[in-house]
């Protein structure tokens, strides 16, 4: 009873830290608390006059590449600074995104590089590309 009673607790707990990023998905029994690292993550459109990016608001999306994790999606909204830092889920995340300021709001055209890896207690740094469709 004492046992499930903290794990229930330590759930909650984790639901509050996470209740920043936005939304978290989770998937699978519960095992006591998620463990987090801090995500910093910033969102740019490329093109136009030097230096050719400039910050912009939108949605960004972190899907864990481990089926198995007990976390599998994580949304976070950015504000027009293109910047976000919350806590997120240890794991490795495939990063994506969708501004309202790149190609009217279209998903699929904003990408990072690599993926982004959280660790527990420590600060990880991802920047996301937003890259506007070319005209027909």
């Amino acid at each position: 009873m004492r046992g499930r009673f903290a794990s229930a607790l330590g759930a909650a707990v984790v639901s509050v830290l996470l209740a920043s990023c936005g939304s978290v998905q989770s998937s699978g029994p519960s095992y006591g608390p998620i463990k987090t690292g801090l995500a910093v993550v910033r969102l740019e459109a490329i093109g136009g006059p030097w230096p050719g990016f400039v910050p912009v608001s939108g949605q960004v999306n972190l899907r864990n590449v481990n089926p198995d994790a007990r976390a599998t999606l994580v949304t976070m909204a950015i504000g027009k600074s293109g910047t976000v830092t919350s806590h997120a889920p240890v794991g490795t995340w495939q990063v994506t995104a969708t501004s309202p300021e790149v190609d009217h709001n279209r998903a699929g055209f904003c990408a990072a590089d690599r993926w982004l890896v959280v660790r527990e207690g420590r600060t990880s740094s991802l920047l996301v590309k937003c890259h506007p469709t070319p005209s027909a």
